[in-house]
Parts: structure tokens; sequence; C-alpha cells
């Protein structure tokens, strides 16, 4: 069994979340949409080791709104 990434989990644990925040962002264009949650990724893979929950949100989407 290979170890997982810690990173590549929370991506897909959280994805439909990224997904939604960067739908109504964009305001409904696809396109925009997928280049959001691209920058989104990008920008949580190179401070990912400086990611610290939020107290005041639910843990499981603290990350995403750091």
């Amino acid at each position: 069994m290979q170890n997982s990434d810690p990173f590549d989990e929370l991506l897909k644990r959280h994805r439909p979340m990224v997904w939604r925040m960067c739908w109504i962002s964009a305001h409904g264009n696809y396109e925009r949409c997928r280049d959001l949650v691209q920058e989104v990724s990008i920008a949580l893979w190179r401070h990912f080791g400086q990611l610290r929950p939020d107290p005041t949100l639910p843990a499981e989407r603290a990350w995403g709104r750091w």
C-alpha cells in the first residue's frame, strides 16, 4: 500500500467545497471557476505548511477560508 500525500488527501476530501466557493466567486462561469480552483490549489500547496485552523470555523472548512 502506498502512503498518501497529506496535501492530496486534503484536496480530495474538500474538492466539493473548493469547487462551490470558486463557482460562487466566478458567478457561474465554468472556465473562470476552473481557473480559480487551480489558483486556490496552487496557493494552498505553496502555503500548506503554514496553514493554521481558524477556531471560529468548523475544522473541516477552516483551511479553505485561510
